[in-house]
């Protein structure tokens, strides 16, 4: 006090009552960073502060008032106040979260910002919670935006050179891509070698060969997505955030199809370019949709 600062441990009032009140000046403090937590404890070190919720740390100001006229009798008039850093609340509306993986997404990208303690978030609500300590609104809404979620309606500035963003659309489309080919493939080999004497013109096979990829695609990404949220969810989604991808990945394949071998036959040198094409035609527009919206759950 007055001198050298002294680190001290133990029980709060213990401290308090061996300091030598007369020799405080008015510049001295106190900054106690641990103190007792233990259950029945209502107080910081048994200080006797009322905690109403988590305290990180305080500071107990001590300002010393002389006495004028008794000189070495200084009547001391402690003023003791206590500043106590409680965790600040910010909350978040979040858009483009549809199941618990984006909202586990967001709440790792926001407990990763320096002064957040902690981020409840529920794409239910489409809301954030964070607690933190010094963390400002723009700082936070910029990371959840980085990872292609909109923050109060806003996304972050769209352009075409997020590799991260490219990453996961080419997750996205290639799971996508196998969904497509179960069914497309699948009936376009059914008519090659078991039907042969259908009367189907190939076209007609082509138009079934998408009809049916489509819906094996939505079948598959229900099954993946099954898996963070409820099947009638699931469901719901994967239509939602794949049919455009998805058409325009089957009119692809089958375009090739039809340009290398007349349409509804698969060879051994045709089904590459078909997944090629069927991968690259939807990307961009995977990539677009991702780092607007943020829609994408695999």
């Amino acid at each position: 006090m007055g001198g050298p600062s002294r680190n001290v441990k133990g029980d709060c009032r213990i401290f308090l009552n061996s300091i030598d009140w007369l020799k405080v000046s008015s510049s001295s403090h106190i900054v106690i960073s641990e103190f007792s937590r233990e259950t029945g404890s209502s107080s910081p070190g048994d200080c006797g502060t009322t905690i109403g919720q988590p305290i990180q740390g305080f500071v107990l100001n001590l300002g010393g008032v002389v006495d004028e006229g008794r000189v070495g009798f200084a009547r001391l008039q402690m003023l003791a106040t206590l500043v106590i850093y409680v965790a600040e609340t910010i909350h978040l509306d979040v858009g483009g979260m549809t199941c618990d993986g984006c909202s586990s997404r967001v709440k790792s990208i926001l407990e990763g910002v320096s002064g957040v303690s902690s981020a409840e978030v529920s794409h239910i609500d489409g809301s954030a919670v964070v607690q933190h300590d010094g963390a400002s609104r723009e700082e936070l809404s910029e990371s959840v935006r980085s990872i292609g979620y909109l923050v109060d309606g806003l996304s972050e500035d769209f352009h075409w050179r997020d590799g991260s963003v490219w990453k996961k659309s080419a997750n996205n489309t290639k799971w996508c891509l196998v969904g497509c080919s179960i069914g497309d493939f699948g009936t376009i080999a059914a008519f090659q070698f078991v039907f042969t004497d259908s009367g189907w013109s190939p076209m007609m096979i082509m138009a079934l060969a998408m009809f049916n990829g489509i819906l094996t695609s939505i079948a598959l990404e229900t099954a993946i997505l099954s898996a963070q949220m409820a099947l009638g969810e699931a469901f719901r989604v994967a239509i939602g955030m794949s049919l455009i991808s998805m058409i325009s990945m089957e009119a692809a394949m089958n375009a090739v199809d039809l340009i290398l071998t007349g349409g509804a036959k698969l060879t051994w040198w045709v089904i590459l370019p078909m997944l090629v094409a069927g991968f690259l035609t939807p990307w961009p527009y995977n990539y677009w949709r991702l780092k607007k919206y943020g829609v994408a759950c695999h």
